[in-house]
C-alpha cells in the first residue's frame, strides 16, 4: 500500500525487477511506477532520485542486509513493464531525454541500435543555447563560438546549430581538438 504520497493520472506501481547479466534481481521492499518514480515499502515515502553525469537518473536500493545497488531508474521501469521478447540488453530513450523515464518514453533495443539512435538525435546548440550553458564559462563560450566562426569561414559546415562538430577545449593548454562527424 502506497501512503503519504499523490498518485499521478494513470500512475501504475509494480514491485521492480531489474536484469543484470541474464540474472533477474527483485526488489520486494520498493515499489516503481510506470511514470518514473520509486517508493519505499519500509520508510513508506518516495525514494530520492540521483542525477548521474552522463544525464541518466538512478537510485540506491538495497539488495540484502548492509548491501545496496545503484540502479537507474530508466532500467528498473522498463524491466518492470515493458515486454523484452528478443532479450535485448539496452534501454533506449525514445525522445532521448535521459531523465524522461515515462515507461512511454523507453524501448528495450540493442547495442548498435541504441548508439545509433543517439547519434541521429544528437543534441544541437544555437549561440543563445549555448550561451546559457556557457554562462558561468565566459571564457570557453567564447572559445567555442571563435572554433565556430573558423570552422564557417574554412567552409567545413553551414551556418545554425552546432552540431556537427564536437568542440573541446582545454583552459589551461589553450588548444582546441575538434571531431568532424
Amino acid at each position: 500500500m502506497i501512503l503519504n504520497i499523490d498518485l499521478l493520472p494513470n500512475e501504475v506501481w509494480e514491485t521492480p525487477i531489474v536484469i543484470r547479466s541474464s540474472q533477474v534481481l527483485r526488489f520486494t521492499k520498493y515499489l516503481v511506477s510506470n511514470k518514473g518514480r520509486v517508493y519505499s515499502l519500509v520508510n513508506e515515502s518516495l525514494m530520492s532520485l540521483n542525477s548521474r553525469v552522463r544525464g541518466y537518473v538512478s537510485v540506491n536500493l538495497m539488495m540484502q542486509k548492509g548491501k545496496y545497488a545503484t540502479i537507474t531508474v530508466h532500467r528498473l521501469v522498463a524491466g518492470t513493464f515493458i515486454e523484452n521478447p528478443e532479450n535485448n540488453t539496452h534501454v533506449n530513450h525514445k525522445d532521448g531525454v535521459r531523465h524522461n523515464n515515462n515507461v512511454e518514453n523507453l524501448e528495450w533495443t540493442t547495442c548498435k541500435d541504441n548508439i545509433n539512435h543517439g547519434h541521429t538525435r544528437r543534441r544541437k546548440f544555437t549561440d543563445k543555447e549555448l550561451a546559457t550553458l556557457l554562462k558561468d564559462r565566459p571564457d570557453l563560450y567564447s572559445a567555442v563560438l571563435e572554433m565556430k566562426q573558423y570552422l564557417l569561414e574554412k567552409k567545413v559546415f553551414g551556418e545554425g546549430p552546432i552540431s556537427p562538430i564536437c568542440i573541446s577545449y582545454s583552459i589551461e593548454k589553450r588548444d582546441y581538438n575538434i571531431r568532424i562527424e
